[in-house]
């Protein structure tokens, strides 16, 4: 079990994107005591994976958005391999499903009040069936929301009307970690929100998770590219571009975000 109040210490930067090296075993329990002990302002927990490590890096103006977060959970066993075989202590892998789904089994978690922005009602209804939310409330912006003062002040509306515990954005990113930064930026907002990318597709079966044996070879993403070649295939060719950025020759987590220049010590 690790203490909430250690994250910052704990916490490492990837190609100037952050990373809290935390223990698996006591991170659920140790968002449920954040959830519980309530708070005066929106605490964030991300997710990283190599799209988001190489977007941050062609964005400088997402920097903030994820050094702002509460709570930076790897989700790449790609990228976790690549460190470690550089030579490097990896972060913990934790994929952001299943976080979600180790909360949506404690009967504490599902009497919270919930808000989730993002995904259609059928699926979002289902996902209260399911899992038995006692209390869920559901906004879903069009696609581009961001983009628009409106569309976005419209979402913060939502969250400021349900006064929720917990609120889940399932936008897709970067889109949901930019509107959590705008609602940690609100103010008078003291809710958990997880930023969580597919992970309600995935827990009510209209997605499909990779089999253990492959996630345990690393090659979810593959799974997931034959499944869905049409919207991936861009993606993931695009983020083979993780690999220069990896065998730069003194790459290295550091505390500090930056990415070392060859030559450099």
């Amino acid at each position: 079990m690790f203490d909430v109040e250690n994250f910052a210490s704990r916490r490492k930067f990837i190609l100037n994107t952050p990373f809290d090296y935390v223990d698996k075993n006591g991170l659920v329990a140790c968002i449920l005591k954040r959830i519980e002990d309530g708070g005066t302002c929106v605490d964030v927990v991300i997710t990283p994976n190599v799209d988001h490590v190489l977007r941050v890096n062609k964005d400088p103006s997402l920097r903030e958005v994820y050094n702002s977060a509460w709570l930076s959970v790897c989700d790449s066993r790609v990228l976790e391999f690549l460190v470690k075989i550089r030579g490097h202590e990896a972060p913990c892998v934790f994929p952001g499903s299943e976080i979600v789904a180790s909360l949506v089994n404690d009967k504490f978690f599902l009497s919270r009040k919930v808000a989730v922005i993002g995904g259609s009602q059928d699926v979002v209804s289902e996902f209260k069936r399911r899992f038995h939310f006692q209390s869920l409330f559901h906004h879903n912006p069009p696609m581009g929301f961001i983009n628009s003062v409106k569309e976005t002040n419209e979402c913060i509306d939502f969250v400021l009307g349900v006064k929720p515990d917990v609120i889940f954005l399932a936008v897709g990113s970067p889109q949901q970690e930019q509107l959590a930064y705008k609602l940690k930026q609100q103010g008078g907002i003291g809710a958990l929100c997880l930023c969580v990318g597919a992970s309600i597709l995935f827990l009510t079966g209209h997605e499909k998770r990779a089999p253990r044996i492959v996630k345990s070879m690393r090659l979810e993403w593959l799974y997931r590219l034959f499944r869905n070649p049409r919207r991936l295939w861009k993606r993931y060719l695009s983020n083979f571009k993780i690999f220069p950025l990896m065998f730069t020759s003194n790459f290295k987590p550091s505390k500090e975000p930056g990415v070392p220049k060859s030559g450099s010590h």
